[in-house]
């Protein structure tokens, strides 16, 4: 058997191995040792030429002349006896107080090099991934996975700890991660599925086949299950490996994601089959499924392999999704590059379930160009792409049932911490008109039945035609002193009938509640917990989901902490929001004539009362926004009015701040445009650094000089160091253009000292960092970020960039994902959405990538520039951003300046050892210097992933 055919777990492990040792100046006859070899023996295809021995602490399984039984924290061999000495996801398996004895012992046995791998903590995700690996051995085995129960018993190891215990020890080494977390943990799904049936042998097999032969060369990355080490003498003679640590390619995620579908339908035609036991056509029909899908992707393999473009492979992509049953992915995958069939899926007509049935039916009978064609003859019927609920609706119940225990406990908590159930008196106001009876009692009991006691209900029936409004009403007041009521006797709209019930209001704090909504039954808990805990708050507001007339929560909105230009761009507060009494009277409560955006015009007037540091987001939905047909919550575009109405409140809110701005409509309905003024054109010195590249900095510079409608700026081009003759040519000319300085730096790269060098010879009142590998697109890009840049209480401005494909390559960096931060919404098509509207939103952000940034000199200068001790090539944008947000500034993105980017192309990728080391010790002073941030980014929301850059829920 071809070792390709290998589970790819050890594929992975061994073939390393056996590239490290041909990398190496090989002897003739090379002697290693194995130590916990347990029953696999694998090495010796690996490695054919070599005189290996085997050791595990258990006896093999069968006699064998190379195999002793040994300890291997007490081997025993002579020291220096074997050339190499190999342990290969042992150290996960023996107790953490014996594991420097273990690496200790067989560095002494090796006379060339210890090769080690082993699972690494990863910040505890790779407890999460692989207890969801055990999941499925559990589901069909009902017990954990024997060797993954003992990293769970033992712990997996830390990576930083293996290293300080390497390095105490005195002796070179090189170490090196590799196997992607998602990707390992598809696959060991996909494996645990040979465990339930062997029918599953065949898919297992076409997956390591493929992974061995095309994945394993790319799999690597800083979300990693594993680590390796190469220790001793040899160490830095390591060669050939490079390969391994590249970044997967599109394809090479495509591929990803086909065996992600594959784990999926395993997972589930197991759970058919065994429900299935006698019923041989159901379960014949289930099998042929799998082997449908199999061949898909075979044939799929074949197909990318010999593609020249992405594009061709877009109905694959699309395909994956669509065969898993998920809308929202499919969507974005098809957005761009099959508009005809995303048109068609985005309908919110004709039951989505439906379409998925049947087009998963037409595709098994007649292919996925039938499925493109019989929806595109619906084109003219459908509505355009919409963004969709990047959270689906299945997650998002799988997701509050996970949490349901750990919900309880907390809000158990949370009660036991109040002083009192007569702290203060929270007055919920509801104005009803015509509602829905079953409504109407769902949403009464809802306040009904909370946990806090002290509060009171405010009804204003807006004179309802319908009688049974006011018999519920008037039954409820009859039932509970605390619901007390006002009967309009004309009708006078939301606002009016709001104010109604606000005049009856005796609470210290006023909450709003719609007619046919709910509270969680532990809302008004957690409000008076944090009103308790900060006597100093103004105002609350909580996250919140949809509810359907079954009942059923949907579209959950994880908000961010309090986001001034979010909130000039879209009314994110929403719902639940809390006021304080006094200040609601002050304003005057609702103002008559802003119906539709009320509560947005309410809250702009409120929120210049108040300080926001007084503002307390609570990240827990305690409100359920009931959508049903013709409300704003199933659909925005219902309600146009609403939108020009919040234009009317927002530009009504600046002008009384004498504050010159002009409102417009946004690119999605109730969203805005605040367009503000670039008063006295200040100039703007463009930096950008550059080694060689002409080709790709002359674009950069054309696109600038021929598109940009902002005219009062300089460019600093900064020349590190090239030696292109066709470049340093250009460059010449380049510094006899009346708007380009040409600077050079002869000195080793270092991004942050080339920026900060450049600053000191910048000319204009405002900076800006811009890569060499930008091209502009609208014209107003410069208008746009100058606007913003200019404002007093804003610090850094970051752009929408995009790569070349039309996917988001930057809509502002999220802290935490992946360790230190990630880029927002990363990969979606140029014209989705993003979640909750946000890819077309100005936005408060707490960082932007140095790519394209604009800043104030006086605040550059203000923080010292960029950290050029600790971050000379990663992170220093970042933590740039994050020190002139501590001085008190808010950092932005806007969508509206866009620019392609094509990501470092004259600098190349960190693919050597070196830059590796110094990459990581740059993630070590993020983490360090930013504990805090990187834990909880008050511009993203706890709920929603670190894993990931796609806005996704979180499972961590």
């Amino acid at each position: 058997m071809s070792i390709y055919s290998h589970i790819f777990d050890q594929f992975q492990r061994y073939n390393t191995v056996k590239r490290i040792v041909e990398s190496l100046p090989v002897d003739q006859d090379i002697k290693v040792l194995e130590v916990g070899a347990n029953a696999h023996f694998n090495l010796s295809e690996y490695l054919p030429n070599a005189q290996i021995t085997f050791s595990d602490l258990n006896p093999s399984s069968e006699e064998r002349e190379d195999f002793v039984q040994a300890d291997a924290s007490d081997l025993p061999f002579e020291s220096n006896e074997f050339d190499y000495v190999v342990c290969l996801d042992v150290l996960e398996h023996v107790p953490e107080s014996i594991r420097h004895a273990v690496i200790t012992e067989c560095i002494r046995v090796s006379r060339k090099a210890f090769i080690m791998c082993c699972p690494i903590n990863n910040q505890g995700r790779t407890n999460i991934a692989e207890r969801s690996v055990s999941a499925v051995f559990k589901q069909f085995h009902h017990r954990e996975h024997p060797w993954l129960k003992e990293h769970f018993d033992e712990g997996v190891p830390n990576l930083h700890e293996i290293n300080q215990l390497i390095e105490s020890l005195s002796v070179p080494y090189m170490q090196f991660n590799c196997g992607q977390l998602d990707w390992w943990e598809t696959m060991m799904k996909l494996h645990m599925m040979e465990t339930v049936d062997t029918r599953f042998s065949k898919v297992c097999e076409e997956a390591y086949l493929h992974y061995n032969r095309h994945l394993y060369y790319k799999d690597t990355g800083h979300d990693c299950y594993r680590s390796f080490w190469v220790i001793g003498d040899e160490a830095d003679k390591v060669g050939g490996i490079e390969r391994l640590l590249s970044s997967p390619t599109e394809s090479d995620q495509s591929f990803a994601s086909l065996l992600s579908v594959l784990t999926e339908v395993s997972i589930s035609l197991s759970n058919n089959i065994r429900k299935l036991q006698g019923e041989s056509d159901q379960q014949n029909e289930e099998i042929a499924r799998l082997e449908e899908l199999v061949s898909i992707y075979t044939q799929t393999q074949t197909d990318l392999l010999n593609s020249t473009s992405w594009r061709v492979t877009a109905p694959l992509r699309a395909l994956t999704y669509l065969l898993r049953g998920d809308l929202t992915h499919f969507k974005v995958a098809i957005a761009h590059r099959m508009p005809l069939v995303h048109k068609a899926f985005s309908s919110s007509n004709g039951g989505i379930k439906r379409k998925f049935r049947r087009a998963c039916q037409v595709f098994k009978d007649e292919g996925m160009s039938a499925v493109i064609r019989k929806i595109s003859t619906h084109i003219t019927t459908v509505n355009g792409y919409n963004g969709g609920p990047i959270i689906s609706a299945e997650e998002y119940r799988t997701w509050i049932a996970s949490k349901k225990d750990a919900d309880n406990k907390e809000a158990e908590q949370i009660i036991h911490e109040l002083k009192s159930q007569s702290g203060p008196l929270i007055s919920i106001i509801v104005p009803t008109y015509n509602t829905d009876e079953l409504f109407l009692k769902q949403c009464i009991d809802s306040v009904v039945n909370q946990s806090y006691s002290n509060w009171e209900l405010c009804l204003a029936d807006d004179a309802s035609t319908s009688e049974h409004v006011r018999d519920v009403i008037a039954e409820y007041c009859r039932r509970d002193g605390r619901i007390k009521a006002v009967y309009r006797e004309e009708n006078g709209h939301i606002s009016a009938a709001s104010n109604s019930a606000i005049s009856i209001a005796e609470g210290e704090w006023i909450a709003l509640l719609d007619h046919d909504d709910e509270l969680h039954k532990h809302a008004l808990s957690y409000v008076a917990h944090v009103l308790e805990r900060n006597p100093q708050t103004e105002f609350v507001y909580t996250d919140e989901d949809k509810i359907n007339e079954r009942g059923e929560r949907f579209d959950p909105h994880f908000k961010p902490e309090w986001n001034p230009d979010l909130f000039y761009s879209q009314n994110y507060i929403s719902h639940l929001s809390v006021y304080k009494s006094s200040i609601v009277r002050k304003i005057g409560g609702f103002r008559i004539g802003f119906e539709g955006s009320q509560d947005y015009d309410f809250l702009l007037r409120y929120s210049r009362e108040i300080n926001a540091a007084n503002i307390v987001h609570i990240p827990k939905v305690l409100y359920h926004w009931r959508a049903i047909e013709g409300s704003t919550a199933l659909e925005a575009g219902q309600k146009d009015y609403t939108t020009q109405k919040g234009i009317d409140a927002l530009q009504d809110h600046f002008d009384q701040q004498q504050t010159d701005v002009q409102v417009m409509k946004g690119k999605n309905a109730n969203t805005y445009r605040v367009k503000w003024s670039t008063a006295d054109n200040p100039l703007v010195s463009l930096i950008i650094p550059t080694r060689n590249g002409k080709d790709i900095t002359k674009q950069a510079i054309d696109s600038i000089l021929n598109k940009t409608s902002y005219r009062n700026y300089e460019i600093i081009l900064v020349d590190n160091n090239s030696e292109d003759e066709a470049a340093l040519e250009y460059f010449a000319q380049l510094d006899k253009h009346d708007k380009v300085t040409v600077l050079k730096y002869p000195h080793p790269f270092n991004y942050s000292a080339i920026n900060n060098f450049a600053v000191r010879h910048a000319n204009g009142d405002i900076v800006g960092l811009v890569n060499n590998d930008v091209e502009v697109i609208n014209s107003d890009w410069l208008t746009e970020m100058v606007s913003h840049a200019i404002r007093p209480d804003v610090g850094c401005v970051g752009a929408k960039l995009y790569y070349s494909n039309d996917t988001v390559q930057h809509a502002g960096i999220i802290l935490g994902i992946g360790g230190v931060a990630g880029h927002s919404h990363k990969h979606f098509p140029r014209d989705s959405q993003g979640y909750f509207s946000r890819l077309n939103l100005v936005q408060n952000l707490s960082a932007v990538t140095a790519a394209c940034l604009l800043i104030r000199k006086e605040v550059f200068e203000l923080v010292g520039g960029l950290n050029e001790t600790d971050l000379t090539v990663a992170f220093n944008d970042v933590d740039f951003c994050l020190r002139v947000r501590e001085q008190g500034y808010r950092n932005l993105w806007t969508p509206y300046a866009e620019l392609y980017h094509y990501e470092s192309i004259s600098r190349g990728a960190e693919d050597n050892p070196e830059k590796i080391a110094r990459f990581n010790k740059e993630v070590d002073y993020m983490k360090g210097a930013w504990t805090d941030l990187l834990t909880s980014d008050p511009s993203y929301n706890v709920n929603l992933t670190k894993r990931h850059e796609n806005f996704s829920i979180s499972v961590e």
